[in-house]
């Protein structure tokens, strides 16, 4: 039941890593269980706050696979980056501390095979067929906009996305969203300094 799973979600939420709050956990899970997609794909992984409530959602109602793309890499994250963001990201034991937290809430939690967990790089991964949810939390340089441009057409007509952080320093998610929208969606609101869209038209 919505109600059991939503519960479950905000007292699993808040320890995690990552900076996705409980609201916009349950906005994941909501779509989730509103749409019941085949096919979930995270870009930017880190913590897992997001995916693992979109993998509770799936695991909810029988179906569905959240693809969870994050090369928990500091080289990675870095690219396109400067000053603080740079400085703060720039920690390959950080992100291996993270990532092994994760997989390990993803076991303690039963979420195979309602997850599939890709540690790469997310221009390393074929972008699959009827994507329902495309979240894209990656680097926020110049690989947001590739990552829009090579996921985004693939998200079916009436599936969502959220992009994260468009306050983020640089023009390359504001352009995301531009490139977004060219493939058809609108958005929907905002949430935890990003927003939700959905693909009206293709």
């Amino acid at each position: 039941m919505s109600v059991e799973l939503f519960q479950k979600i905000a007292q699993i939420i808040p320890p995690m890593d990552g900076w996705c709050t409980v609201e916009r956990a349950l906005d994941t899970a909501a779509v989730v269980m509103a749409i019941r997609p085949q096919k979930v794909v995270v870009i930017g992984v880190f913590g897992g706050r997001d995916t693992v409530a979109a993998a509770l959602a799936c695991r909810d109602y029988g179906n569905g696979v959240v693809m969870a793309i994050d090369p928990w890499s500091a080289s990675a994250s870095v690219e396109g980056q400067s000053g603080e963001d740079e400085k703060w990201w720039n920690d390959q034991a950080k992100h291996d501390l993270v990532y092994g937290k994760f997989v390990t809430t993803v076991a303690a939690l039963g979420l195979h095979p309602s997850i599939v967990i890709i540690r790469d790089r997310s221009d390393s991964v074929t972008p699959p067929d009827g994507i329902g949810l495309l979240i894209s939390d990656g680097n926020h340089g110049p690989q947001s906009i590739r990552d829009i441009e090579r996921y985004a057409p693939n998200v079916i007509l009436g599936g969502f996305a959220y992009l994260d952080d468009l306050g983020w320093s640089g023009d390359a998610v504001m352009e995301s969203v531009q490139k977004l929208l060219s493939f058809g969606f609108i958005e929907l609101y905002r949430r935890d300094g990003g927003a939700w869209f959905q693909r009206v038209k293709q």
